[in-house]
């Protein structure tokens, strides 16, 4: 398990509330070396300077001897982005990473999340969401689920349609792109006495 938690970055919202109070920004980030909470080993001056360029790599460099638990919900976000990627992983899960955050914190984390998938493409990324347009533009697959059982699978330019995200969600949505984001409305539904737009 030590060497398989090296290999894969994870960012999860409830993984940040385990922390202790007393944990600085940059122990959270060295954590990330084992994959721990809090695992006692003292780094060494190269991890340490890493783990310093990755929180200056997502805006939080100045927080890093503040009390994790005084920063707010994005900052923490971006904390633990840095986290994640301190021991060079070859795949980055995302839980949910904007879950919580208020509209400035969520395009900032997405802006960094963006930046990093188009910059580290020998990093594979996985994101688990239910806003799409929380994707990087450069994603290539998409695999939806209802219920646990797979609604579609594939890549996203054949897979995200009308169809299937109005099945996966259970209500009728519209799907187009921009800027090679996925955004996903509500569609006009027809009522009586009433004539479908488009």
């Amino acid at each position: 398990m030590p060497e398989l938690r090296k290999r894969i970055g994870f960012v999860d919202a409830s993984l940040a509330r385990r922390f202790y109070p007393e944990q600085r920004v940059i122990d959270v980030v060295l954590s990330g070396v084992t994959g721990a909470i809090w695992d006692g080993v003292k780094p060494t001056c190269g991890v340490i300077a890493r783990a310093r360029s990755l929180l200056d790599v997502f805006g939080v460099g100045s927080l890093a001897n503040r009390t994790f638990c005084t920063c707010s919900e994005g900052e923490r976000a971006r904390v633990m982005l840095a986290r994640a990627l301190l021991p060079a992983p070859q795949l980055l899960a995302l839980d949910e990473p904007a879950a919580g955050l208020d509209l400035g914190a969520r395009a900032s984390l997405l802006f960094s999340v963006e930046e990093l998938a188009q910059s580290s493409t020998e990093l594979t990324s996985l994101t688990v969401t239910h806003h799409l347009e929380e994707l990087p533009s450069v994603t290539s697959h998409l695999l939806l689920l209802r219920e646990g059982e797979v609604v579609a699978a594939g890549r996203i330019d054949e897979t995200a349609t009308d169809e299937s995200m109005s099945l996966c969600f259970g209500t009728p949505l519209r799907v187009d792109q921009s800027g090679g984001r996925v955004i996903v409305r509500a569609a006009r539904v027809r009522s009586a006495g009433s004539i479908q737009g488009r």
